[in-house]
């Protein structure tokens, strides 16, 4: 496998884009990673808990999807490295956090250069369309946050 053929073991996180229909390798990274938080809400066990399964050699039972979710990075753009402990680098709307299976991961990166992903917000329902619905539902709160 890839991973033998690296000399690694556990989790290796795989990130992709997908812009209309084309889907484009971006990283691989070998040990859990953010774009993939979204195991922490949607499945039995989440990445985190399969790496240290992999690395303790502790068998993995079957992995069991619960629910659909999706994962949204929380983008800032530009943050003033000077005044990065003088002010809040990310504010978070607290409209979001009425918003029930709303979930808000902040990474407490110190600075931002350029652009950068300062968090994750994950939301999870029963359906693909529920996402949808949910989703088109908080974009006004979300719009100075997205990439």
């Amino acid at each position: 496998t890839l991973v033998d053929d690296l000399g690694g073991y556990g989790v290796f996180g795989v990130e992709f884009f997908i812009q209309k229909q084309n889907v484009y390798f971006n990283e691989m990274s070998p040990r859990p990673h953010d774009t993939a938080m979204l195991t922490l809400k949607t499945q039995n066990m989440s990445q985190f808990e399969l790496h240290i399964r992999a690395i303790m050699n502790i068998p993995i039972p079957r992995i069991e999807h619960l629910t659909a979710g999706i994962s949204i990075p929380l983008i800032i753009r530009n943050h003033d490295k000077s005044s990065c402990y003088k002010t809040d680098i990310i504010k978070i709307p607290r409209e979001l956090f009425q918003h029930k299976n709303v979930s808000i991961y902040i990474f407490g990166k110190p600075y931002v250069e350029k652009r950068r992903r300062m968090g994750l917000l994950i939301y999870t329902a029963p359906t693909v369309n529920m996402l949808r619905t949910k989703i088109t539902e908080l974009q006004p709160y979300l719009s100075n946050l997205l990439p």
